[in-house]
């Protein structure tokens, strides 16, 4: 018989993402996460002996490739500040300096959104606001200290969703969320509390895993009419459903786990060479080996040879790894790596243009997604819609160096005059090769400088 359904019980929907949810995440747990993981990403070898298991998972340590790209395509947007749109009502300005009620600012803020959903495919934004008792006016809020604040909701703590089409548009009509926290158990101890909240259009309740039972521990009314939940994507396959975009370089990198691990193990038995002996009676078995020792034997063909590894399987195995590691780059750092090899430089420009445009439309969604939470936080405190502002989020990192081929075109066009000094220093600025913080008009003033207290020189790309 069928288990019957609780609160806690996931969606098909869920289920069918929870597999690469739980691999991007594991990853992005570093080493640690994945020896936790244990056979699940490492197998275990037929006939080995779970201690010589646990002995080879204890050595293997992963190179976080994913988690590296990550990193470096997060910081790309990101290494501007968040700028806010200028129709932003000024309340909505003061309140994004602390945006979660954490202590996080927009941009702060906008980078840990754009990380989760690099990572996962998706990533929910709910806008709650604290309880209100009764009806109250903005200014009564404003005097409590009561406002609407932004909390983000992981893919792999929304369990379950319902939605409708309303009026030819697909609404969510209910959502199911964790809500798992620590909290103090007597005067020194610590307990999990497992929570899990559920939201209507029109109100909310909590619920509690209390003696293997899920209690309702509080409910409310939600004025607003709808869920206030916003989700960005990054990987959509379908209404609340998303693909990380980054996957197929985490099996690659689970790929690479494995091959490293054998890698090290061969490893660790070759630098270990195999003694052999011939013609030792059975009684001499057991053979003391090391200085001050002396092997005897009375058979005069009796011999010890060490058996070594000729390593030709190292080696292969060395490659095999270098082979993974570039292919790791070139699906995951785009974006951020030279290239390796000798390409074209059509076939370069066209790869960075997907690459790029495609970061840069998930700035785009993100800044679209932090317009409606805005929207959201504008209705909870009656401010008015028709214009409640936005992010301005950088997207001026479409060029990146593939190689060394654009510096020497800008360089070869600034020298014949095709190019300006101020465009010059902008694509240069453009493509990281000077610093972010560089002031361009003022750098054009210290050459200009330079150049009326300096001797002349002959070397034309002096003046470049």
């Amino acid at each position: 018989m069928a288990k019957k359904p609780t609160i806690d019980t996931p969606s098909k929907a869920y289920l069918n993402m929870l597999s690469d949810l739980e691999l991007v995440t594991t990853l992005m747990g570093g080493t640690e996460a994945m020896r936790e993981a244990g056979q699940k990403y490492l197998p275990r070898e037929p006939k080995e002996s779970v201690a010589a298991y646990r002995n080879r998972l204890s050595r293997s340590v992963l190179y976080n490739a994913f988690a590296d790209t990550v990193q470096k395509l997060v910081g790309k947007p990101f290494s501007k500040p968040v700028n806010l749109l200028e129709d932003t009502p000024e309340q909505i300005k003061e309140w994004s300096k602390d945006i979660d009620l954490c202590g996080s600012n927009v941009t702060t803020f906008c980078r840990e959104i754009f990380e989760y959903g690099l990572t996962d495919g998706l990533v929910h934004l709910l806008v709650d606001h604290p309880r209100n008792d009764g009806e109250k006016t903005l200014a009564d809020e404003q005097s409590l200290k009561t406002r609407p604040y932004i909390v983000p909701v992981r893919a792999a703590d929304l369990i379950g969703w319902r939605s409708e089409l309303i009026n030819g548009v697909r609404t969510l009509t209910q959502v199911r969320f964790r809500e798992n926290s620590t909290e103090t158990d007597g005067e020194w101890g610590e307990k999990c509390v497992q929570r899990i909240r559920v939201l209507y259009p029109d109100r909310f309740e909590l619920y509690e895993l209390q003696k293997k039972e899920w209690v309702i521990v509080d409910q409310g009314l939600i004025s607003l009419g709808r869920i206030p939940l916003v989700t960005f994507y990054t990987g959509k396959t379908g209404y609340m459903e998303a693909k990380p975009p980054l996957l197929d370089l985490a099996h690659l990198n689970v790929l690479h786990w494995q091959s490293s691990s054998d890698q090290e193990h061969i490893l660790h038995f070759i630098r270990f060479p195999l003694l052999h002996g011939a013609g030792f009676s059975q009684d001499q078995k057991d053979i003391e080996i090391g200085p001050n020792r002396m092997i005897m034997s009375e058979d005069p063909q009796s011999k010890l040879t060490f058996v070594e590894h000729t390593g030709a399987a190292v080696d292969s195995g060395r490659q095999s790894i270098r082979d993974l590691e570039e292919k790791m780059d070139a699906m995951g750092g785009q974006l951020l790596m030279q290239r390796s090899g000798d390409s074209t430089a059509t076939a370069a420009s066209l790869d960075t243009a997907k690459s790029h445009s495609a970061l840069q439309d998930m700035v785009r969604r993100l800044e679209n997604a932090m317009q409606q939470a805005f929207m959201l936080m504008a209705l909870w405190s009656k401010l008015p819609a028709e214009a409640v502002g936005g992010v301005n989020i950088n997207e001026d990192f479409g060029l990146s160096l593939i190689s060394g081929k654009d510096e020497d075109t800008l360089l070869k066009s600034r020298l014949s005059g095709e190019l300006s000094r101020e465009s010059y220093l902008t694509e240069l600025k453009r493509r990281n090769v000077l610093r972010n913080e560089l002031d361009i008009e003022e750098e054009i003033d210290r050459i200009e400088t330079e150049g009326r207290t300096d001797p002349p020189s002959n070397n034309s790309s002096a003046t470049a």
